[in-house]
């Protein structure tokens, strides 16, 4: 399979938070939309030879991985269906991991040449909220600031789970155009997911005639999280050891202490639970600042987003004045 037999191939590579079970489950493995997912809601195949396997063994075999692929693209071409490889983890998890973002990229573009890659961003504090909860809801224990990398207690060679760095999305942005090509990327925004205008665009970016009845599945509700699930569940967490840690399953303490969390929700005082997302959203706050609003000026330039009118941090560009004296060499 030549390489510009990819270009009908869509990556979905996250971020993680933003969307991507409502994508999966309502759009790309649903073939009345002009999508399929043959390897999977999350490709386990991808993740294996994107984050599993051996920088040494991939360069080696890469053409024979790339062959797995080639049946279920084809069988896809015959229907008319835009095949999905999706997994919001592939290149970022602020849950639980580090992952090497420039090797994912380097390989998904070995892979695939000239494939497209599918990328949806959310507003920063927003998404690191989301991503701590999702922490605590995987069994762990963390504090915030510990989650955060700003507890007093850390030491040099010991990093956090949800280091900023990661939310600078012009810099994945632009590794990826270097490697897949700026019209092979696109760059949608979470706070527009389920509009005609976002579906439209992943629509025209494929090549697939835009379906209606698409808007429809994903503007229709979806079970809501219990608003009190995290006021209980560190502590709780203590109690046994999650699969995320075993890398087995769940031990039946774990299962039980969830239970306990369950079911103290509904007994959980409003003015509780409204009192810890403030302290938590203002402990983020503080910790974000301006951070981003220089990398969200550049992916505003980058993708033609105006994310400024969507709520992310935007800085300004600085004056000729002020980049005269920055480059004077006397200052």
């Amino acid at each position: 399979m030549s390489a510009t037999q990819y270009n009908d191939l869509l990556l979905h590579v996250g971020y993680p938070k933003a969307g991507s079970t409502s994508l999966q489950r309502r759009l790309f493995t649903n073939p009345s939309s002009g999508f399929c997912s043959p390897w999977g809601q999350q490709a386990p195949i991808l993740i294996e030879h994107v984050r599993v396997t051996d920088t040494f063994v991939f360069d080696e075999a890469v053409d024979e991985l790339r062959a797995t692929y080639d049946e279920e693209i084809k069988e896809a071409r015959s229907k008319n269906l835009t095949p999905v490889l999706s997994f919001e983890h592939l290149l970022v998890d602020p849950m639980g991991g580090q992952v090497d973002r420039r090797e994912g990229i380097r390989r998904m573009s070995t892979l695939f040449p000239g494939a497209k890659v599918l990328l949806i961003i959310r507003e920063q504090k927003s998404i690191i909220l989301s991503a701590y909860l999702e922490h605590l809801r995987r069994g762990f224990a963390t504090k915030l600031d510990r989650f955060l990398g700003i507890d007093k207690r850390r030491e040099p060679g010991f990093g956090c789970t949800c280091p900023l760095d990661l939310f600078l999305y012009d810099r994945l942005i632009s590794h990826m155009f270097e490697h897949f090509g700026k019209e092979n990327v696109l760059v949608l925004p979470l706070e527009q997911l389920g509009s005609s205008a976002f579906l439209e665009q992943i629509y025209s970016f494929v090549g697939q005639p835009f379906h209606e009845d698409a808007v429809k599945r994903m503007q229709s509700k979806q079970r809501q999280a219990r608003k009190s699930d995290f006021v209980f569940l560190r502590p709780l967490n203590r109690i046994g050891m999650s699969r995320y840690m075993t890398r087995d399953r769940d031990s039946l303490l774990r299962k039980a202490a969830y239970g306990l969390n369950l079911a103290l929700n509904p007994l959980t005082p409003a003015t509780l639970y409204n009192r810890n997302r403030r302290l938590m959203k203002q402990r983020i706050a503080g910790h974000v600042g301006d951070y981003f609003e220089d990398s969200n000026r550049r992916t505003s330039e980058l993708t033609g987003i105006d994310l400024a009118s969507l709520g992310y941090p935007v800085g300004k560009l600085p004056t000729s004045k002020t980049r005269s004296k920055n480059n004077d060499p006397k200052t």
